[in-house]
């Protein structure tokens, strides 16, 4: 019981607010008439069940989020016992148990992304505008004041430019300079053609950084791209947790219809997290939209570039879509 306790704390009570913002949200359902069969319904009051719950939902997420410490530290010694690596691997096979404790986590920092989307499609007379405004503030604190956030970020950004080593492609670079610091970072798939490679993507206050885990240390595997050169492009592909991004030489000139360059394809490990990357890239980037604005440049976006035909993780890896060792 102690064991279960730290490993995942109030799972239960943050499942609890979940359902029940779910059964609040079907049950303010209105019908639409003379719609498609695939659009019966839409939902009236998607703030205002997010904000009467918001109390009890930053409550319990932030419980959960104090204790992700404590349970990454009894997993990392659970995995050391023979009889609890062996139960997870009974059949049937169990899901990837760090995944499920980190779900929560990535779940709660989507929503201010999803609920911003609503927000854009919501009319300005609707009262959902106040309701959805006031929400996305509460959780948008919520993600800034977790605990990964509260280490001193000169110590942070220290030990990563200790952990920094670089291919021989890449001229090294201090990543500990002015104001710079750490925003986001994950695992992600770097797709090119038939193969996957894996990387270790870190978003800073001014790039992104791409770089492969090689023991302890962090290999910058590619220059980095500057926020201020990249356009983000989400499209509709078949593999949902694929998103593109663009980078760009230099802005374009009044009078330019299109944007040329190099498109990178990136794949999350879920749709959750490829949402909080859309959101946290999407917020830093947006001085290139305001300077787009300011020019007034009509810009075409760029057509979908098809993906490498890869299939998703959990279809497997072939002998030609595989994970490659950049080395």
């Amino acid at each position: 019981p102690e064991k279960h306790e730290k490993l995942f704390n109030n799972v239960k009570e943050v499942s609890d607010i979940t359902s029940k913002i779910l059964k609040s949200l079907t049950i303010s359902r209105v019908p639409l008439i003379n719609t498609a069969p695939n659009l019966p319904y839409y939902i009236y009051s998607i703030g205002e069940v997010y904000r009467e719950n918001s109390h009890e939902l930053i409550k319990q997420y932030e419980q959960y989020l104090n204790g992700r410490k404590a349970a990454h530290q009894e997993f990392n010694r659970l995995q050391n016992q023979a009889e609890f690596m062996s139960f997870l691997q009974e059949p049937p096979a169990l899901p990837d148990l760090c995944n499920i404790l980190q779900q929560p986590r990535e779940h709660v920092g989507s929503l201010p992304c999803l609920l911003q989307g609503v927000l854009a499609a919501t009319p300005l007379h609707h009262p959902d505008q106040a309701h959805l405004g006031h929400v996305i503030q509460v959780l948008a604190a919520l993600s800034k004041t977790s605990p990964s956030k509260k280490k001193s970020e000169a110590r942070k950004m220290a030990d990563i430019q200790e952990r920094l080593i670089f291919s021989s492609s890449v001229k090294p670079f201090p990543i500990k300079e002015g104001n710079r610091v750490l925003v986001h970072e994950g695992s992600l798939y770097k797709l090119d053609k038939k193969k996957k490679h894996k990387v270790y993507a870190m978003l800073f206050t001014d790039l992104l950084l791409l770089t492969k885990e090689v023991g302890q240390h962090l290999k910058v595997v590619q220059e980095p791209m500057f926020l201020s050169q990249i356009m983000i492009q989400d499209f509709n592909c078949d593999d949902g947790t694929e998103f593109h991004i663009t980078v760009v030489a230099t802005l374009p000139a009044d009078g330019d219809k299109v944007i040329h360059g190099d498109t990178y394809v990136l794949r999350a490990k879920t749709t959750d997290s490829k949402d909080v990357w859309k959101m946290v890239i999407g917020e830093r980037a947006s001085g290139v939209d305001r300077i787009r604005k300011q020019k007034e440049l009509n810009i075409h976006t760029l057509p979908c570039i098809p993906g490498p035909s890869i299939p998703p993780d959990s279809e497997g890896t072939s002998e030609d879509e595989r994970i490659v060792d950049d080395g």
